[in-house]
């Protein structure tokens, strides 16, 4: 586990870690998305997020439905985390045939 862990590590290049501590130093907040070798295929700061796979309605419906599942109580909910944004940026690193049943499922629940 350790060695899974290093290795992901470091292939998170210096530009990278500089980009996301700027960030930090900012007060944005990110989200990101790895692809299976721990290699960022994309962030997005919580300033301006635009989804780039659902529609402006399909996120609003994908925040009310992770908020019914992880509410906010006297911790953080679902909308918090950000959850809702994670979804469309992990959906982003997917190829289109593994994005379909999730589109499709969304589609069904309106």
């Amino acid at each position: 586990m350790a060695n899974v862990l290093r290795r992901r590590m470091t292939t998170i290049s210096r530009r990278q870690i500089l980009g996301m501590a700027a960030g930090a130093a900012a007060g944005a907040s990110w989200v990101f998305a790895l692809d299976g070798k721990g290699n960022v295929v994309r962030a997005a700061s919580s300033e301006g997020f635009t989804p780039s796979v659902l529609s402006a309605d399909q996120l609003d419906a994908v925040a009310q439905l992770c908020e019914t599942i992880i509410p906010k109580t006297d911790t953080p909910g679902a909308l918090d985390a950000r959850v809702h944004e994670y979804i469309d940026v992990r959906l982003s690193g997917m190829y289109e045939d593994a994005r379909r049943p999730f589109l499709r499922g969304l589609n069904w629940l309106e």
